[in-house]
């Protein structure tokens, strides 16, 4: 795209049955003097962001969302993106639970609803 930025979608499949799919946003680095000297003091501005993660129903518990994950990482690491963020609600358990499972914890984040940063009533 004009800003940089290209998605990949991938599924994972047996005898063309979906078993799961992943949506990864990649942020191309552009390569001028101004963003070398900015990722200089950036290091970690650069990042993959994980839009959607499935894995269908029957497919759960048997490495679909773990290959999926590692296709993730590997699709940034090829772009030489050193980092892949991704939003989780904490009250999605099973989410939670899949991610702690690769070793992630969550981080601290704000995260803003519509309502709460416009003014909607008048």
């Amino acid at each position: 795209s004009k800003h940089g930025w290209r998605g990949r979608l991938l599924v994972a499949y047996s005898s063309s049955v979906l078993l799961g799919a992943a949506h990864v946003i990649l942020q191309q680095r552009p390569n001028t003097a101004t963003s070398v000297a900015w990722e200089a003091e950036n290091p970690h501005a650069w990042r993959g962001f994980l839009q959607d993660i499935f894995v269908a129903p029957g497919a759960s518990g048997k490495g679909i969302g773990r290959a999926l994950m590692s296709r993730v990482f590997a699709e940034c690491q090829e772009a030489g993106l050193p980092e892949v963020a991704w939003f989780c609600l904490s009250e999605n358990a099973s989410a939670m639970s899949f991610y702690g499972g690769l070793g992630f914890t969550p981080s601290a984040a704000t995260v803003w609803n519509y309502s709460e940063m416009y003014d909607t009533t008048s």
